[in-house]
């Protein structure tokens, strides 16, 4: 299983205006660095969660098709923006989204053979066989991202701000590790795949 970012976000759950806010800067001095770490602190909880905050485009792809298909980085968005497969002629096809149903109403989302249908035959020597696109992300908006998620990226934004050096080899300063602030208000966003 391969998974591809084709199209990221288009902006950050939480503005630099809003960062700064939190840490009680009024200058712009050090606006290319709270960017920064605005931008780090994103991909930090999207990876610990699992999960994509912002509408982003992300390509899947498998080397067979399983009964099910999960959909990382939820939650998953309706419809598909393709489902291609290479046929046992080594021909690349869309599959009509007639054939397949999407639920994106647990997560991860799961995609199957709509009712009566069946899986393709796919070419078994072509590796990443099966390409999935779609948007994942709880919306365009940062006003879309649940509070708890952007008060943990601006405790870690904040964090990360003071914390500037990273430890000697071997030492663990004091912020060199995530505050357990920021973890407890992620930990039951995690996606938990059963």
């Amino acid at each position: 299983m391969g998974l591809t970012l084709s199209a990221g976000p288009a902006i950050e759950p939480i503005t630099l205006g809003e960062a700064k806010l939190h840490l009680r800067i009024d200058h712009g001095e050090e606006d290319d660095l709270i960017n920064t770490l605005i931008t780090a602190a994103r991909q930090y909880a999207e990876t610990y969660t699992g999960r994509q905050f912002i509408t982003a485009t992300w390509i899947l792809t498998l080397d067979t098709l399983p009964a099910v298909v999960l959909l990382p980085r939820p939650p998953a968005q309706s419809p598909l923006l393709s489902f291609k497969y290479c046929d046992t002629a080594g021909v690349l096809k869309t599959l009509d989204a007639t054939h397949y149903a999407l639920d994106n109403s647990i997560e991860p989302a799961r995609v199957k053979p709509a009712y009566s249908y069946t899986w393709p035959i796919v070419r078994t020597e072509t590796m990443e066989a099966i390409e999935i696109t779609y948007k994942s992300g709880y919306g365009l908006t940062a006003a879309d991202v649940p509070g708890e998620i952007k008060a943990a990226l601006k405790l870690l934004v904040g964090h990360w701000f003071e914390s500037r050096e990273a430890g000697s080899a071997g030492v663990i300063r004091s912020g060199a590790t995530v505050p357990f602030s920021v973890q407890s208000l992620l930990w039951h966003h995690k996606v938990v795949e059963a």
